[in-house]
């Protein structure tokens, strides 16, 4: 019982040192603290550069950053989807929630909506719940996959900048 009270202290900011805003955007739309700042634009830069990459153009997407309450437990980020009208809303994991080295926030939060994408992706295939597991493992090693050889791609190459052996 006291822990179940102090849990609702907790998401409803009622205990000391914890924020309760939910609306955590700042009046010109960066998000997070502590150094670690997520621009709307950079965020649309990302969902841009990867709706294109996958071929899904013809879907009109958003992506909301979101705290940890807005997710589901254990996610770091949601899409939701509508096949008819080719409409869909990622959500995202808040800076301010991560629990990783703030050095790697940024690349994380881009890799979520990469996976999200993926999902939206795969939305052709028929869903089957008892195959859930087996889809959220190819998901994430798609992702991962992707961004790896973004990574390398856009990473300038030691061997070519190198003078030829004497």
């Amino acid at each position: 019982m006291v822990l179940r009270l102090t849990f609702l202290l907790f998401i409803f900011g009622l205990v000391p040192g914890v924020r309760s805003n939910h609306n955590v955007s700042a009046a010109d739309g960066r998000f997070g603290n502590d150094n670690i700042v997520v621009t709307d634009g950079q965020v649309e830069e990302w969902l841009q550069r990867w709706q294109g990459r996958m071929g899904l153009d013809d879907w009109k997407v958003t992506v909301e950053i979101v705290r940890i309450w807005q997710l589901d437990p254990h996610t770091l980020g949601h899409i939701r989807w509508s096949k008819s009208s080719r409409k869909a809303t990622i959500k995202i994991l808040n800076p301010l929630d991560y629990r990783i080295p703030k050095e790697r926030i940024l690349d994380d939060m881009e890799l979520s909506v990469v996976h999200e994408l993926v999902h939206l992706q795969l939305s052709v295939l028929p869903l089957d719940k008892s195959t859930r597991a087996v889809e959220e493992k190819v998901v994430a090693q798609l992702a991962n996959t992707m961004i790896a050889l973004d990574r390398r791609s856009s990473a300038p190459q030691l061997s070519q900048a190198m003078p030829a052996g004497r």
